[in-house]
């Protein structure tokens, strides 16, 4: 049952997750907002000035490929519009790759990606609007896709 206000709230009992997993390979990605095609191919790529709910957006140099985008130059950045309390990502590294994580402005545990696996970057109870800010300091990031919950 929803409290009076019909509001669903934040509390994880009551908890809706509004943001959709999303690729970031070319065969099934619907969600960049960068202006650069997202297309396989390597290209520089920027990140928009409002990005709406969502919509996830690249910076650097990437080479994007059917099941993936991979970081090709010296460091590069993500950032992401999303609604949910927890937010997942599966990807890979041939070296460890630090991740710095800064959510609505707050510096994260840093996350180190190496084997292919699915990885926690955000872990709260808190399920409204979330801004992501993903800095990647080397080439070699493979990122696949984000999950929520």
């Amino acid at each position: 049952l929803l409290p009076e206000n019909g509001s669903a709230g934040n509390s994880a009992a009551g908890a809706v997750v509004a943001s959709p997993e999303m690729y970031v390979g070319s065969a099934k990605q619907k969600n960049l907002a960068s202006p650069e095609t997202g297309h396989n191919g390597t290209r520089h790529f920027s990140i928009p000035a409002r990005l709406a709910m969502n919509r996830f957006a690249l910076s650097g140099v990437w080479e994007i490929s059917d099941k993936y985008a991979q970081l090709a130059s010296a460091h590069g950045e993500l950032q992401l519009h999303f609604k949910a309390g927890k937010l997942h990502m599966v990807a890979s590294s041939e070296q460890p790759i630090p991740l710095e994580i800064v959510v609505d402005g707050k510096l994260q545990p840093t996350v180190t990606v190496q084997t292919s696996r699915l990885y926690t970057l955000f872990d709260s109870d808190d399920y409204r609007e979330h801004s992501l800010t993903l800095r990647i300091p080397q080439a070699g990031l493979q990122i696949y896709t984000f999950t929520f919950g």
